[in-house]
């Protein structure tokens, strides 16, 4: 009998000191209390530097379900802000020291590289996004002839958030190209593969300024080499 009580006793200290233990909601967050970044480009300055630029969702302007506008304010669905550095982890570390509120990375849907930064090499920043834990290997990785900063701001019409539309821009394009798979995973695979030759797509902005599948961009290493037009991917594609 006093083994039994034992055994009980035994048994809610048990549980009793486990549901202390247990995570809580002690650390939770509002979204309200978060910059949400959903697009990163990055470029190369005239003096050498990195310009990272950050797509960040506006809490007072993002499109409800219905197609209208929540939050208590209106105007652009996203928000733009550049931090420049010696490196992407250094211009990350000025968005945390000078944007309020936490920059919440996981998700991030693309990243673009301005073609000067491209034509340098992308190694450091492959090496950066696949030891960042934050961000997910879906992303793509695109590249622009000019700068990846004007391609983040350009109107998506009709999606709201620039970034989304690019996205599904570039996978409309790429379910008749299988050949140029821009997803992080893939763009790796091909460049750690014995011909280091990955293909990212070109994306720009046309005459107006809306977003536009340019071709694809062929690289030699991390390094841009050329560029190939819709038409010449078709070509690619078809062999």
């Amino acid at each position: 009998m006093r083994s039994y009580r034992f055994r009980r006793l035994a048994f809610f200290f048990v549980i009793s000191m486990g549901s202390l233990l247990l995570p809580g909601c002690f650390d939770i967050q509002e979204v309200d209390d978060m910059n949400i970044v959903i697009a990163l480009g990055i470029d190369r300055t005239d003096n050498g530097l990195v310009q990272l630029t950050a797509q960040i969702v506006n809490p007072n302007a993002v499109p409800s379900a219905g197609g209208g506008q929540s939050g208590s304010g209106g105007g652009q669905p996203f928000l733009i802000r550049d931090e420049t550095g010696s490196s992407i982890e250094e211009a990350v570390e000025k968005f945390k020291a000078d944007v309020p509120h936490r920059m919440y990375l996981a998700h991030n849907t693309l990243v673009v590289f301005g073609s000067d930064y491209a034509k340098q090499g992308i190694d450091k920043a492959f090496d950066y996004f696949e030891r960042n834990r934050y961000f997910r290997r879906n992303q793509l990785f695109l590249v622009t002839p000019g700068q990846a900063r004007d391609v983040l701001s350009a109107p998506s019409d009709p999606e709201p958030l620039n970034a989304l539309g690019l996205r599904d821009l570039v996978e409309q394009v790429g379910e008749m190209f299988r050949v140029v798979d821009s997803g992080q995973l893939e763009v790796m695979k091909e460049y750690l593969s014995p011909s280091q030759a990955p293909v990212l797509s070109l994306v720009d902005r046309d005459a107006t300024g809306h977003l536009l599948m340019k071709g694809v961009a062929v690289f030699r290493g991390a390094k841009m080499a050329d560029v190939l037009t819709v038409e010449e991917t078709k070509a690619l594609a078809w062999l």
